[in-house]
């Protein structure tokens, strides 16, 4: 856990490459879980359908917590994507060891 702390916080130019090639299977692995959930979710929101036609409300209830529960987790997923994209192109900024201006500037507001 040490190197990876280590290549997150920028300590060593040399671990740049390493970071990066961590994000871009970090994103892959997301993009499969992604995918596996996008089908669960889509098979649940088939359900609570059929199951709305047949009457059974109580049922489709339930049903539409599944739904919930899988729509925040594929929003999550698409949040920590997005991180990860970002930090990819800001490892250059932590390749650096002094605050660049914009930053400076953000954290005095």
């Amino acid at each position: 856990m040490g190197r990876k702390l280590d290549v997150l916080l920028g300590r060593s130019s040399r671990q740049m490459p390493m970071l990066k090639s961590l994000l871009s299977l970090t994103v892959s692995r997301l993009a499969v879980l992604r995918n596996r959930r996008q089908a669960r979710c889509d098979q649940a929101r088939e359900d609570v359908s059929q199951l709305l036609q047949l009457g059974h409300v109580d049922s489709a209830l339930l049903r539409v917590e599944h739904v919930i529960k899988e729509q925040n987790m594929l929003d999550v997923f698409a949040m920590v994507e997005h991180y990860c994209h970002l930090l990819a192109e800001r490892a250059v900024l932590l390749d650096h060891r002094e605050c660049p201006e914009e930053l400076r500037r953000r954290s005095r507001a």
